[in-house]
């Protein structure tokens, strides 16, 4: 039976969880609503003016009902019937609907999906993030009622933690959706324009890393110890070995892992250099890759879900899981850093470590003969280092 021949049902509507990209679901009469990835959920009216097809935004999900969402369109319907001008999505005025809140996480919204088609899919992904530590900000209020006060909760629940730099970021964040709030005419000033001068420093300093053995060999211990407990530990275990960008393996999908050929094949558009990279995996990892398929199950896109079932692990989670195990001095990105340092040490060829790394190429005839001509030798490099990196943390475990 289809959606629209019965309607939705406020039950349906709790229930329905944030997907990787905005979905629709279909109520009748030309009413739906889309859920965004962020978990925002918005009522739109579609109807057909002057012989095209036309979208109205009824407002957002809990804030309007679904029985008020069926009033609204079935006095739109009428007023269509009746044939007096409705306008279009940029003209809902011509209809006088009551106007829900315009809250934070609503322009949240709207801001991301205005963002969206000019983003790297990374960027995106990491925006919807900030919003989600965002959400909680008042929803009882409209923007243009917002002050400093509203936010600051959220910040300094972050600072307690010593979050400082992710404050930062997540202000950052929400100056933007404000100021997008602001020359929409949502509001008339964005109360968070001197936001950082409230927030305790972040400070500023090269991605930490340990390149001490013994070090190195302790760390890989305590993250085996911690294996098939999260998705954070499960993404740190392999991390060492592919020594790939954080939210390159954090957002990695089981259709881009090549059990059969162990390979690793990224999309251009998950690639901060926005181009296809190849990553081979040895024996270790390709083990590691089927461990946590059997764990997350056949059902899940991605390899190492976050809160959100079909959305990767956060940064912020695999920061703390390191901070767990005592490892304060070191960062997620530093596992790149510690990489290229020992295997430069170790006489690999610098050209195979970078190309490896996935570090641009100047030159773009040179770069595709690359990926091909150093598969192999990276391949060998890539065992080799695992095997390294095993024989540390055994010795770290003697």
């Amino acid at each position: 039976m289809h959606t629209m021949a019965t309607g939705l049902t406020e039950t349906a509507i709790k229930a329905a969880k944030p997907k990787e990209k905005r979905y629709t679901m279909f109520d009748t009469g030309g009413l739906y609503i889309e859920i965004a990835p962020t978990g925002g959920k918005w009522w739109r009216f579609r109807y057909k003016g002057n012989g095209k097809n036309r979208v109205l935004s009824l407002g957002t999900y809990p804030d309007i009902s679904l029985k008020s969402a069926r009033v609204k369109r079935d006095e739109l319907r009428t007023c269509i019937a009746s044939g007096k001008p409705i306008g279009s999505v940029r003209e809902p005025q011509v209809v006088q609907v009551p106007a829900a809140l315009r809250t934070f996480q609503s322009v949240a919204e709207e801001w991301l999906a205005f963002k969206k088609s000019n983003w790297a899919h990374n960027t995106y992904t990491m925006a919807c993030g900030d919003v989600r530590q965002l959400q909680s900000v008042t929803q009882a209020k409209d923007v243009k009622d917002l002050d400093v006060q509203d936010f600051l909760p959220v910040f300094r629940a972050q600072e307690a933690q010593g979050h400082f730099s992710y404050v930062h970021h997540i202000a950052g964040t929400a100056v933007q959706i404000l100021h997008y709030a602001r020359l929409s005419g949502y509001t008339k000033y964005n109360v968070l324009n001197e936001i950082h001068e409230l927030l305790q420093p972040a400070k500023t300093k090269h991605f930490r890393t340990i390149t001490d053995t013994a070090e190195i060999g302790k760390l890989l211990q305590a993250i085996e110890a911690k294996k098939g407990y999260t998705s954070s530990f499960a993404a740190l275990r392999i991390m060492p070995y592919v020594f790939v960008r954080s939210t390159e393996l954090r957002n990695a999908r089981w259709e881009e892992i090549d059990f059969d050929n162990a390979v690793w094949k990224i999309p251009a558009e998950r690639m901060k250099m926005r181009r296809d990279h190849i990553v081979p995996l040895a024996r270790q990892v390709v083990e590691f890759f089927k461990i946590q398929r059997g764990a997350v199950g056949s059902s899940v896109s991605v390899c190492f879900p976050g809160i959100h079932r079909d959305n990767g692990v956060s940064s912020l989670a695999l920061r703390k899981a390191l901070y767990s195990m005592g490892f304060k001095h070191m960062t997620i990105h530093g596992f790149r850093s510690l990489a290229s340092t020992l295997l430069n040490e170790q006489g690999y060829r610098p050209d195979i470590i970078e190309a490896q790394l996935a570090h641009v190429d100047k030159n773009r005839i040179r770069a595709a003969y690359n990926r091909a001509q150093y598969l192999d030798e990276r391949r060998e490099m890539m065992q080799d280092w695992a095997d390294y990196l095993d024989k540390l943390r055994s010795e770290a475990t003697a």
